[in-house]
């Protein structure tokens, strides 16, 4: 909040007036949002590429109250991180995206039900 009152959002909306128009009814993906917020937190933002308004709002939160920029990155920064197997390229398969665990979760399967019909009592040929 400025010395007379006014807050950051305030100070912002009015700066960019023409530019929030556009952000009303948008509906921007939740990791489009904190990327863009943690990429524009200046006094400067890039307005040209804010998804929406919730992530202008979620700026001028952070610009306007220290304990809320600290919440953002400790607490919704944190969760846009990627795992650190994600991030390794060590595997020659390529980057960890989940076909190799549905792969082995179907090999898994198929022992499974194999072992299944072996246990079944077979019927009497009358």
């Amino acid at each position: 909040m400025t010395e007379d009152g006014i807050t950051k959002f305030e100070v912002l909306s009015e700066r960019y007036r023409d530019r929030l128009a556009d952000l009303v009814g948008k509906k921007p993906k939740p990791g489009d949002v904190m990327q863009w917020v943690a990429n524009n937190m200046s006094a400067n933002p890039d307005m040209e590429s804010c998804p929406g308004m919730a992530a202008f709002t979620l700026l001028c939160d952070c610009l306007e109250y220290p304990t809320f920029r600290v919440d953002f990155w400790k607490t919704m920064w944190t969760r846009l991180v990627p795992a650190k197997a994600q991030l390794t390229d060590d595997d020659p398969d390529g980057p960890m995206d989940g076909a190799l665990t549905l792969e082995l979760l179907a090999k898994i399967r198929g022992i499974r039900d194999d072992a299944v019909n072996k246990r079944k009592p077979k019927e009497d040929a009358e």
